[in-house]
């Protein structure tokens, strides 16, 4: 979780992606968030890396992160 969460934490500061995408989207598989569905987080996690404007990236991104829990 704490990898998944610096990752995003740099995605989302940002908006650039590294060769991390697919291991970070795999942690994610592994998350649990109560009253959230694994595969709406990979979701959002692939709206936000393959979003062609970095802008929109970072915002994604940090909201993402937002849903996860701080431990």
């Amino acid at each position: 979780m704490d990898r998944v969460r610096e990752w995003l934490t740099f995605f989302s500061n940002s908006g650039q992606t590294d060769s991390g995408v697919s291991v970070i989207r795999e942690e994610l598989g592994k998350v649990s968030v109560p009253g959230v569905e694994t595969a709406a987080l990979q979701a959002e996690f692939d709206a936000a890396t393959s979003n062609p404007n970095p802008a929109t990236r970072k915002k994604l991104a940090a909201e993402l992160l937002k849903k996860l829990p701080s431990q």
